[in-house]
């Protein structure tokens, strides 16, 4: 029987037996591991007005082409630290799991705003998408969750993900995509 302990990666523990069906650099990628370090490029596309202001109040990243990408996750007692550096950009998130009565869920946390997310495991890849938020410690309305569909597939020795978020009332808040691969040594890229 398969050990979904404190000590078993949260998105093991969410997805069950599909986690092993993942694709191989997926499957890495939720593996937080000392020194762990993945690497690539993005496009993302924050939103503007509002939407802009708001992601700017998040800590996302600015609108860019080809933009470094460094992807390193760590854990802690369950909780995973999730740091992205879009070329200098840090933008550091908490994940842990929360087990709802409609099923597991990965709870991420950016600022003051709480996520929540579904997630669908495939022989592709991955797919999340939020089911709720709170802002601190309050529930938020259905009509004022953030929309957000997210991917991750494995391509050879890559992920290539595809991000979007939207705010109701507020539009596009970033839209991001590219492709990562694990770094492998000191300095060396695994292509």
């Amino acid at each position: 029987m398969r050990d979904l302990s404190e000590t078993t990666p949260i998105y093991a523990r969410a997805l069950g037996p599909f986690f092993a069906a993942l694709p191989a650099p997926v499957r890495r990628l939720h593996e937080p591991g000392a020194g762990r370090v993945f690497e690539g490029r993005a496009q993302i596309e924050r939103g503007r007005g509002l939407a802009g202001l708001a992601a700017r109040l998040l800590g996302l990243p600015k609108s860019g082409h080809s933009v470094p990408l460094r992807y390193a996750v760590s854990d802690v007692d369950g909780v995973e630290r999730h740091a992205r550096d879009f070329d200098g950009h840090a933008m550091v998130t908490r994940q842990r799991l929360e087990i709802l009565s409609h099923g597991p869920r990965i709870a991420e946390t950016i600022g003051p705003v709480t996520v929540l997310f579904a997630l669908e495991a495939g022989l592709d890849g991955l797919v999340l998408a939020i089911t709720g938020a709170r802002l601190g410690p309050i529930r938020l309305p259905r009509a004022l969750v953030p929309r957000m569909r997210a991917t991750e597939r494995g391509y050879g020795g890559a992920v290539l993900f595809d991000v979007s978020v939207s705010a109701p009332l507020i539009g596009p808040v970033i839209a991001y995509r590219g492709r990562l691969v694990e770094r492998r040594g000191a300095g060396r890229t695994e292509s």
